[in-house]
């Protein structure tokens, strides 16, 4: 493999799916013990040249290659090889290697096929599927990440024509399957506090299990009399996999109806997506309507001191332009998503200009827009510059995912994404 980043494919095309892995080294079957504070500073210099990849530009590209690639060639375990496998195959995808990047996304999901980067990888070996003229298989792998991950941000990037989810529920991984094994063995022989250790061990990485661990797990953690560990996986189960016969309805009870009605209502006045609208309250502060903050952003939607009283004034209210009026619901609702209408029409009704400038300033977005050029939303939302605002954005969008899955009846079919 080489050092230096490779040049675009001028092909166009390649065989149906190689699937060959001959390039990766194979993933070591046990951790080995190392010194915490080297693998804490190793972790940090992997997370410092992920950030390259989100610049565009050859010159990061090449740097970061270099490192993901003895990255793996050394072969770690867990987090810095899964983040090293992701970053070799962006680069790929984003140089114009489709085929090789294919290869790292689909190896990463086999290694880890619920863990952080997943969905990512699986949209993005779809996408490059798509690239390389394969749209029929692009379709089924949209459909399955859909069917696996309904309510992520990349089943939303995954929404822009028509297809069928799929239910795709990978195999857990051995260590999963063994951990969760050794909850229950020392359930049954009698030694709760040695099955206490062990599912609170489980808990620490529950965003990276399955839904079949989940729900396991919350039923041993009944078993062990821990009502808020039970609570806990469910809760995970819900949000990223929506499964279980009464998710619909312990995820709808996180939207309160008189908040989500006023929100809507609100949306349509100003012509802004209602999932879009209650969202971007719902990831602020889960519609807790009384919330405010150290810097003063005030409501539900954290709406910010100055640009809440300039609205007030605007609509002839200067006496009443105060904190404790814009801390109303009813108002913080109403001019929250006027300011969130407004970015979304300067920003042509696309939502994640929308919301990175909502997190980040307008100015901002722009300045992005400049340096990296107008890009699809998918590859948009991957190089937004500050991980905060490309966080809130997905973060934002998978809340829009939930919020149609929990309250409507149905959320929108998952489509071949080629660019927005």
């Amino acid at each position: 493999m080489s050092a230096a980043a490779p040049a675009p494919s001028t092909t166009g095309a390649a065989p149906a799916d190689d699937t060959s892995d001959s390039a990766l080294p194979p993933e070591p079957a046990e951790a080995t013990e190392s010194d915490p504070v080297l693998a804490i500073d190793s972790v940090r210099a992997v997370l410092h040249v992920e950030e390259l990849l989100r610049s565009g530009q050859i010159q990061g590209f090449s740097t970061a290659q270099m490192h993901f690639e003895h990255v793996l060639f050394d072969s770690p375990t867990g987090p810095q090889r899964h983040l090293a496998l992701w970053g070799l195959g962006w680069i790929r995808f984003r140089t114009g290697d489709f085929a090789s990047s294919r290869r790292f996304f689909r190896a990463l999901d086999r290694e880890d096929p619920y863990g952080e980067l997943t969905p990512a990888a699986m949209y993005w070996a779809a996408r490059a599927a798509l690239e390389l003229g394969q749209p029929q298989l692009a379709t089924t792998e949209l459909q399955a990440l859909c069917g696996r991950f309904p309510h992520d941000y990349y089943a939303w990037a995954a929404a822009l024509s028509p297809g069928d989810a799929r239910a795709s529920h990978a195999q857990a991984s051995e260590l999963t399957r063994r951990d969760v094994k050794r909850v229950l063995t020392s359930i049954a022989a009698g030694t709760p506090l040695r099955a206490a250790k062990a599912i609170d061990a489980l808990a620490a990485q529950a965003g990276r299990l399955d839904p079949t661990s989940l729900h396991t797990l919350a039923k041993a953690a009944a078993r062990l009399g821990r009502p808020q560990l039970e609570a806990r996986f469910l809760q995970e189960s819900d949000w990223r996999f929506g499964a279980d016969p009464g998710a619909r309805a312990r995820l709808a009870s996180r939207f309160p109806a008189a908040i989500v009605h006023s929100i809507v209502e609100a949306a349509q006045h100003e012509h802004v997506p209602a999932d879009l609208a209650v969202a971007v309250a719902f990831a602020l502060t889960k519609l807790q309507p009384d919330t405010s903050s150290r810097r003063g952003a005030l409501g539900m939607f954290q709406l910010g001191l100055a640009p809440g009283l300039a609205m007030l004034r605007e609509g002839g209210r200067r006496k009443s332009a105060t904190a404790e009026v814009l801390a109303d619901s009813a108002i913080n609702i109403r001019l929250s998503v006027r300011l969130l209408g407004r970015l979304y029409r300067s920003f042509g009704r696309r939502a994640e200009y929308a919301l990175s400038a909502w997190h980040a300033g307008p100015g901002a977005v722009t300045a992005w827009r400049a340096s990296h050029g107008d890009l699809p939303t998918d590859i948009f939302v991957e190089e937004i510059p500050d991980a905060a605002t490309r966080a809130f954005v997905r973060e934002v969008l998978g809340a829009a995912q939930v919020y149609r899955f929990a309250v409507q009846e149905s959320a929108p079919e998952p489509q071949v994404a080629a660019a927005r």
